[in-house]
């Protein structure tokens, strides 16, 4: 596993695409971890230093996780 951590909301919304992948296929995700809600409370309401969690397995998005 890798990891890297985002501070730039560009890069953030850049991950859309992937974290939508991963949100489909875990199973016990619900609405509230979708980049779909994600993104935009993070937008409106994260305010200050943005600070995410990225794991990748083997280049692919293996984890997310969003602080702010």
């Amino acid at each position: 596993m890798n990891f890297e951590i985002i501070s730039d909301p560009a890069e953030l919304e850049a991950l859309e695409p992937e974290w939508r992948r991963l949100w489909a296929h875990c199973p016990g995700a619900t609405p509230f971890q979708s980049p779909d809600w994600q993104l935009p409370w993070l937008s409106r309401f994260g305010g200050g230093q943005l600070r995410t969690l990225v794991l990748r397995h083997r280049g692919d998005l293996a984890g997310i996780l969003p602080l702010s």
